[in-house]
This record gives structure tokens, sequence and C-alpha cells, in this order.
């Protein structure tokens, strides 16, 4: 009985695996088939997804305009404030003078 239900779960596999095998070829033909006729359309330009940059003419825009200050500038940090290592390169440095000295 056991070789059966081995058989039967192998056979279960088998199966599976190959229905897979065909489901994964027939999306990638439909997402490929999709994608070109997205691009032949004119769905994948940003113009489409986006908004143009130009202003439309609307008062509030306008307005929005007018009330912008200048932005303030933050000085730049610089990245030299890091620590030198010294407590622990000195504690190698002494390590290797002991080890000569032995």
């Amino acid at each position: 009985m056991f070789r059966l239900t081995q058989i039967l779960r192998n056979l279960f596999i088998r199966v599976e695996a190959s229905v897979s095998n065909i489901f994964r070829i027939f999306f990638s033909f439909l997402s490929q088939f999709f994608r070109l006729s997205g691009k032949l359309l004119g769905f994948s330009t940003s113009e489409y997804f986006l908004e143009s940059n130009e202003p439309k003419g609307s008062k509030s825009v306008e307005a929005q305009d007018a009330t912008r200050t200048e932005s303030v500038k933050i000085p730049e940090i610089s990245s030299t404030t890091r620590r030198s290592n010294s407590k622990i390169d000195s504690y190698f440095l002494n390590m290797a003078k002991q080890v000569k000295k032995s």
C-alpha cells in the first residue's frame, strides 16, 4: 500500500509541475502581449501618467507663485567630524610591542 501512495504522490507532483509550466508560458505570453499593446497605444509614456509641468493658468497657481519665498539655505555639515579610534589603535600597537619583546 505504501508503494501505491508514493506513486500517486509522485504523479501528482509531476502533473502539478507540468501544469505550472504551461500556465507560466501562457501568462508570460499574455504579459508580453499587453506590454506591446500598451506601448503601441501610448500608455507607457510618462505624459499619460503624469501631469505636465506647465501651469494651466488657474488663479490658484498664480496666487501660489506670488506667495512663494526664497528657500532658506541650510549650511552643509562637514563629514570630517568622525572621531578616530586612537584607543583601539594604541591597544593593538601595545600588543604588537609586547609580542616583539617576547
